[in-house]
């Protein structure tokens, strides 16, 4: 199937997709007419995506959503053109690991895989690794009797083996899920008692409530939500987890801190008229998207710690 062909599906939310509260405030609309997917421009639904923040739990989520099975097909046809980062080193979370988990051996699943670059960069020989995604991409490979388990970490019938870990990251994956509770249940699951989980997010906190709209996280297609470390905090404490770490970061793709002229140029004319801006690159051909403010510190990397027993879970 040529994704040429593809209709976009979509589904529409009312309530918080994390405590199913419907008391929400809208605190914006993405200014593009279309999202970019690979190398898809993908045409936002009639009357565009609104945006909701929760006032129970402080989640940002979107009122309209790709369906499922549409974002699992389309993946698999551009799955060449996404979340490839062949120059990152990945030293920071690997500093992480071995802060928060004592000893040179650890049994290690990473959550939303994509090319195993993670699983590459952490040490050898020194345990299970393990990826899991949506789709098997090109270049990830499991050592150590790991596993590939494909699916998303909501699947109430996720496949496994059943042996948990002692690490498990979720670099940029909380925001892709549709059902956090569903995502909470299985890192539970497939993390040994008093292990860690690492996760790492965009943080909604570093971002003036009046730019949500304009905030580049939201306007990839495949971010259905948006975290901070109240909606973090709030939904660990009921799946049992002890939030032992809260700090904020640069994305990975811009940790360290530069100053590039072109990157600054293009923010903020962005910024001046986003319309314009979209405007332009669509007439112009590119596979362009909302540009990323420079040096600037809109993620959040969280280490939860699994609990031997839970206190008030929930599913």
């Amino acid at each position: 199937m040529d994704a040429a062909t593809l209709t976009p599906e979509w589904q529409f939310l009312e309530k918080c997709p994390s405590c199913q509260q419907n008391d929400k405030n809208i605190v914006g609309r993405l200014v593009s007419h279309n999202y970019i997917f690979g190398s898809r421009r993908i045409a936002l639904p009639r009357g565009g995506v609104a945006l909701a923040r929760c006032n129970t739990c402080g989640l940002v989520y979107k009122l309209a959503v790709p369906t499922p099975e549409f974002l699992k097909t389309i993946t698999t046809l551009e799955q060449a053109m996404l979340w490839r980062l062949p120059n990152y080193d990945f030293a920071s979370e690997i500093a992480a690991i071995q802060a928060y988990h004592p000893g040179p051996t650890y049994d290690l699943l990473d959550v939303g895989a994509a090319g195993g670059e993670l699983l590459r960069a952490a040490p050898y020989g020194k345990g299970r690794r393990s990826g899991l995604d949506i789709v098997q991409f090109d270049g990830l490979t499991v050592s150590g009797g790991g596993e590939f388990i494909c699916g998303q970490i909501e699947d109430l019938d996720l496949k496994w083996s059943g042996r948990p870990y002692d690490v498990v990251t979720a670099l940029d994956v909380l925001e892709h899920i549709y059902s956090p509770p569903a995502a909470m249940a299985n890192l539970r699951a497939v993390t040994k008692p008093g292990g860690i989980v690492i996760i790492e997010t965009g943080d909604t906190d570093s971002i003036a409530p009046d730019e949500l709209s304009l905030w580049y996280y939201l306007a990839y297609f495949e971010h259905h939500i948006a975290w901070n470390a109240q909606s973090i905090t709030a939904i660990a404490d009921r799946f049992a987890f002890d939030v032992v770490s809260l700090e904020r970061k640069r994305h990975k793709l811009v940790e360290k801190e530069t100053f590039e002229l072109k990157a600054f140029i293009k923010y903020h004319c962005f910024k001046l008229n986003p319309k314009t801006y979209h405007a332009l690159q669509y007439w112009g051909g590119f596979a362009g998207s909302t540009p990323i403010k420079p040096n600037a510190k809109d993620h959040i990397r969280c280490i939860l710690r699994r609990l031997p027993l839970p206190r008030h879970y929930a599913s």
